[in-house]
């Protein structure tokens, strides 16, 4: 018995799996954009990510991504356990509990910079990042949805 592919379902089939999911990943790529900032100043550029912006409502720890990058300055020098603090509309301010760095030193840092539960009932967010390469405040604000 001979099969018979019909190229035109083929097509169809294409279209209706494949395209939207892709699509799909595309949005989630825009949304996790959507949650960073940068902040550039004293030959460092400093990128953060909120990694769960969800993290908040739900009374769970909130992350961020951090990624400090420079040609002049080295970076080793700038604990963020003690430089980082988060702010939310309130004023209310959260301390870092824990810096999980696998690449740490020289030019380029990153990691996750992680913060105990925060208040459910803000409406935004500013992670504060002091004193790096003599740029005394380096704000990175978040509108809470």
């Amino acid at each position: 018995m001979q099969k018979n592919t019909n190229p035109f379902l083929f097509f169809l089939f294409l279209l209706a799996f494949i395209f939207p999911l892709s699509g799909v990943f595309t949005l989630v790529g825009a949304a996790q954009e959507g949650m960073t900032r940068s902040h550039s100043g004293g030959g460092v550029r400093i990128e953060v990510t909120w990694l769960d912006s969800s993290a908040l409502a739900k009374g769970e720890a909130i992350s961020f991504e951090v990624r400090m990058n420079t040609h002049t300055v080295d970076l080793d020098e700038y604990d963020l356990l003690k430089l980082a603090f988060l702010r939310n509309d309130k004023g209310k301010v959260f301390k870092p509990k824990a810096w999980e760095s696998p690449q740490d030193g020289g030019h380029h840092r990153s990691g996750v910079l992680v913060f105990p539960k925060g208040d459910p009932g803000s409406r935004s967010l500013e992670l504060i990042i002091m004193d790096v390469a003599g740029i005394k405040e380096r704000a990175f604000r978040w509108e809470v949805k």
